[in-house]
Parts: structure tokens; C-alpha cells; sequence
């Protein structure tokens, strides 16, 4: 393994993980292995991620393997979202000043989780929430944030307890949580926060270009690079 890169810890095994999942695929997980043999171009992949991304894509083999590809092709093309997320940068503390981020900690009936994003200071207008399940795959999230995050304004509130049980919901919005927004907000900070060699390690898996094989069966590094998708030229409609 070349030294440029660090493989980050996770708080639990692969071991684990396949004890406690439910619907856990070990065939699935050896195909991808085995894939991944011929993917010289891709950072090494742990035990523990393997199973996360195959988990996120209910064991499909293909739909892992893109997921992978998706993963650290973004990652590796867009540095500003990857990089330098230690939490002490100017720029990271100034974002963590002006938004509020928590995840709220009780599930709804649906067992989903609860996120909140906000800015502040402002009189409270409404709220988005984005719903989503414990351990989602942040492809997963990107993929369905349209038809998973709703906003809600300050005179539809009632609606949003029709969905939602007030006391998954902190006060700010009406809710019977017992901690506040900014209460959730600096825990989240904190939890972030401990997380931070997890963050550097995980800056490190970056795609290799110099690695990646060609069709022919050669590395040509010119027409690699241009193979490379690049979301920052991606236009919007």
C-alpha cells in the first residue's frame, strides 16, 4: 500500500457488521473484493467501507461498483468538498458559526432519522428537514435529498406535526425533544470534532491517475485524465 495513503478507523469491525446485519451478503462483498483486485487506479478500500457500500446498495454487486466509482471519482475531483474539513480551519468554524447542522437523536414511527439545517441569525421562517436512515451512504443521500427534504414555514408547522411526532422535534419547533437547536447543534459540532483524524485519513483516499488502466490495456495518462468526470463543469437547469 502505497504510504500517501491512510486507512481511516471505524468504530466497529467488519466482524461486527456482518453479525449484525440483518440481510449481510458475504458473496456480494467477495465479488467486489475481486473487483476491486483490477482496480489498481482506486485507493485501498477497507473490510468495514466495503460492507458500507454494498450495504447502501442492498447487496446489488453492480450497483456497489458504481457506487465505489461514484465515490471516489467525486471525491478525488472536487478537493473543495473533500479536503481540509479539520473543524478548527477559518473557513469550516466560519460555516459552523453562521448554520445550524443536528441531527435530531429520536426516530420518527418510520424509524428514520431526523436532520435539520438552518441559518442564523434570522427570525425563524420555517425549517428543512431531511429524512434519512441511520448509516445512509452519502451517494444514497445526494441521489434522494429531492424527494426526501421538505421545508416547512412558520404558519404550516401543524402539518409538519401530522408527519412528525413533536417529540422527535426540539422546541424551536414546537416539539417536546427537551434540547434546542443549538443544544443538538454543538453536540453534533462535538461529535464531528472527535472525528477529525477520521476526516484527515479519509482525505488520503484519492484515485491514483497514473494507475488507471486504459481500454487498451495501457495507462495513457492523457487520455485518462480526460476520462475523469469533474462535477465542477457540470451545468445546472
Amino acid at each position: 500500500m502505497s504510504s500517501q495513503y491512510r486507512i481511516p478507523k471505524m468504530r466497529v469491525t467488519a466482524a461486527e457488521m456482518a453479525e449484525r446485519i440483518e440481510d449481510f451478503n458475504p458473496e456480494t462483498i467477495h465479488a467486489l473484493r475481486k473487483w476491486l483486485d483490477d482496480q489498481p487506479h482506486y485507493p485501498p478500500t477497507s473490510e468495514e467501507q466495503l460492507i458500507l457500500f454494498a450495504h447502501s446498495c442492498y447487496y446489488d454487486v453492480e450497483k456497489s461498483k458504481s457506487c465505489i466509482d461514484n465515490c471516489y471519482n467525486i471525491a478525488s475531483s472536487t478537493p473543495e468538498f473533500f479536503q481540509k474539513r479539520d473543524l478548527d480551519l477559518p473557513d469550516v468554524k466560519h460555516i459552523l458559526t453562521v448554520t445550524d447542522n443536528a441531527v435530531f437523536p429520536n426516530q420518527t414511527p418510520l424509524t428514520t432519522t431526523l436532520s435539520c439545517t438552518g441559518c442564523k441569525p434570522v427570525r425563524l421562517e420555517g425549517c428543512l428537514l431531511h429524512f434519512g436512515h441511520p448509516g445512509q451512504n452519502c451517494s444514497n443521500l445526494e441521489a434522494g435529498a429531492a424527494e426526501h427534504s421538505f421545508f416547512y414555514s412558520a404558519s404550516e408547522l401543524e402539518k409538519l406535526y401530522d408527519a412528525i411526532p413533536r417529540d422527535c422535534l426540539p422546541p424551536d419547533f414546537g416539539g417536546t425533544l427537551g434540547k434546542t437547536v443549538a443544544e443538538l447543534h454543538a453536540a453534533n459540532t462535538e461529535a464531528l470534532r472527535e472525528m477529525r483524524q477520521y476526516w484527515a485519513d479519509q482525505a488520503t483516499l484519492v484515485i491514483d491517475e497514473t494507475k488507471r488502466p486504459s481500454k487498451k490495456g495501457k495507462k495513457d495518462k492523457a487520455v485518462v485524465q480526460d476520462a475523469t468526470p469533474d462535477i465542477r463543469r457540470l451545468e445546472l437547469d
